[in-house]
């Protein structure tokens, strides 16, 4: 199973773990792991899945500690080679918390217990653990079709952005573990106007290479060339223009469409 497979599989039975998904993807968003790079699925399991386990071990959540040790042995018994090798090696061979330990001993199933039991030589994997908790229903947590739409439109022309929609997406899943609330607006909004703008203005003062001030011009001007895209754009007329007016550097580049927004 490859990253996006991984992620998409992650992000539907385990809501806890979407915030930490788009952390790994705001870190790697600048070099992020390609179609069918095996280390993407390695990434995730670590920042993300093994993140979540650990967290609800340590605070002594054990029904979410159980479904993601449930899942585990799911990934072990059902996953293809990748998926099975990544789950092997990040939450069996190299590295358990000392809490993760004590609630393997007692929930992991079969097979995770007989590769612990070869691992570890502890005589405790060898006796049967508690049977698996029933499956809980999981909300898809993703955005409707318009949105997903906008935010694919953004994600492809605009890639100076994608930090910010990463960003304001990981702030809604913080508050909903959700992404059902998001809207072609918001994205424009959130990702465009008051993400990806006011950070052009910090990133122009730090950089005398201005390649990311071009990509954001460039894709400004791909959205007022799209009708439907340039009146969600227009909505915020002022504070593109006191964007403007703060950045020397964005109206050194802006094309005659921007100018012309602006005045």
């Amino acid at each position: 199973m490859n990253y996006f497979g991984f992620r998409e599989f992650l992000w539907d039975v385990l809501p806890e773990a979407r915030e930490h998904i788009l952390t790994a993807e705001l870190y790697e968003c600048g070099g992020r792991a390609e179609d069918g790079e095996v280390s993407g699925t390695y990434r995730l399991m670590s920042f993300a899945f093994q993140q979540v386990l650990n967290d609800a071990a340590e605070r002594g959540d054990i029904p979410l500690a159980r479904r993601c040790i449930d899942l585990l042995e799911q990934m072990l018994v059902h996953g293809d080679q990748d998926l099975s090798d990544a789950a092997y090696i990040r939450m069996i061979e190299r590295y358990r918390s000392d809490a993760v330990t004590d609630l393997y001993g007692i929930y992991a199933g079969p097979v995770t217990r007989e590769m612990l039991a070869d691992i570890s030589r502890d005589p405790m994997y060898r006796t049967a653990g508690e049977p698996p908790l029933p499956p809980v229903p999981v909300t898809d947590g993703r955005p409707d079709a318009n949105a997903w739409e906008m935010r694919t439109w953004l994600w492809d022309r605009m890639p100076a952005a994608r930090g910010s929609i990463l960003i304001a997406e990981r702030a809604e899943v913080q508050a909903t573990m959700s992404l059902a609330a998001m809207t072609p607006e918001r994205y424009v909004s959130e990702g465009i106007v008051h993400g990806m703008l006011p950070d052009l203005e910090s990133y122009s003062y730090d950089h005398t290479d201005q390649e990311m001030v071009e990509q954001a011009t460039d894709g400004l001007e791909s959205m007022l060339a799209d009708p439907v895209v340039a009146a969600l754009l227009r909505a915020h007329t002022a504070e593109i223009i006191a964007e403007f007016g703060r950045n020397e550097h964005l109206r050194r580049y802006a094309g005659p469409r921007l100018r012309d927004l602006v005045g």
